[in-house]
């Protein structure tokens, strides 16, 4: 007995051995699956993190502070807050200084073709954004017949734009091979915005936009949420897009009360189709087109273009009505030289 018990109580000491064994691989186990999760975690989380961190090294403008401590609510636009990744980088610190809404961004994280759709189909504001940094004096008709130069304080008063913001850092570029746009931007400010009044340090220049009469006209931009343009390039006339059924485009009327108005565009088309015009989702026009390769000038009567923001939307259809989706050029109708009256 005194044998089987020994032999018992060895048994118990091996099982407990390798339960102790067991529990320690697993804690172990454990251990590094948390610090697995939490690399993991980590990870994910700067990924699509970006917080500004105020540092000495981000020297800025006394214009910012200024700017904090006016209480009144509207937004500024600076160059080159789109296209410049260094720029966006301080821009955050930025932001938190003077804290007003800002019509520039930058995706750090994923590219979002939709995210800037406002400021890259808004005229002056494109070309401020987009045009100015690539060395380009800027042109905002895209495929309009006209520019809305004339009218840039009124488009940026009505997006309450109160100040435009050329930063020299970000204007300078590389010196060795880009120019220094900071000369050409500033001169392009002048000639296309009034200015109220006018800041300048070493790093920033800023234009506080003045107010226009109140507003009255309207303005036409180029609707790019969806994929339904197809193409563009550019002629003798100016730009020209390809458009599937679906395409569209925004037409904003900056006054306080409904107006009369008429759609103008010329279109080309390489085989006979059908060519709609829905206005806010009503058909005011449907004609089926069978000169092919030829300039046509197209006329659309709005009966009431509304306050704010109306939709047009071009209708491409087959000859058997059948709805037109192609990235084929010659699928499609080409148009450009559009203008509202």
């Amino acid at each position: 007995k005194k044998d089987q018990r020994s032999k018992i109580k060895d048994q118990n000491i091996g099982s407990e051995s390798i339960d102790n064994e067991s529990a320690n691989f697993n804690w172990l186990l454990d251990k590094r699956s948390k610090i697995l999760y939490i690399v993991i975690g980590l990870i994910i989380i700067l990924e699509f993190l970006a917080v500004p961190f105020k540092t000495d090294s981000l020297r800025h403008s006394p214009f910012y502070e200024t700017l904090g401590r006016d209480k009144e609510e509207y937004s500024v636009l600076e160059v080159p807050g789109n296209t410049s990744y260094g720029f966006a980088s301080r821009d955050l610190v930025w932001k938190s200084i003077h804290r007003k809404n800002t019509i520039n961004g930058y995706d750090f994280a994923r590219v979002n073709d939709s995210a800037f759709q406002f400021q890259k189909s808004t005229p002056i504001i494109h070309t401020l954004l987009y045009s100015i940094p690539d060395g380009d004096s800027g042109n905002d008709t895209d495929i309009m017949k006209d520019s809305y130069y004339e009218i840039s304080n009124e488009i940026l008063n009505y997006y309450s734009i109160r100040y435009v913001i050329l930063d020299k850092e970000g204007l300078k570029g590389d010196p060795t091979k880009d120019p220094n746009m900071i000369y050409p931007a500033k001169a392009f400010v002048a000639s296309v915005i009034k200015c109220a009044d006018e800041h300048e340090d070493e790093y920033l220049f800023a234009c506080k936009v003045a107010k226009a009469d109140d507003p009255g006209h309207m303005f036409l931009s180029v609707d790019t949420s969806n994929s339904h343009w197809v193409g563009k390039s550019k002629s003798k006339n100016g730009l020209q897009r390809w458009a599937e059924n679906g395409a569209g485009l925004k037409l904003i009327n900056m006054s306080g009360g409904a107006q009369k108005s008429t759609l103008k565009f010329a279109l080309k088309i390489d085989k006979p189709m059908w060519i709609k015009i829905f206005f806010n989702g009503e058909e005011i026009y449907s004609k089926y087109i069978t000169q092919v390769g030829l300039k046509q000038e197209i006329s659309a009567d709005f009966t009431v273009t509304k306050p704010g923001e109306n939709s047009i939307t071009f209708g491409v259809y087959g000859a058997d009505n059948s709805e037109i989706r192609s990235d084929k050029k010659s699928d499609t109708v080409r148009i450009y030289q559009v203008e509202v009256k």
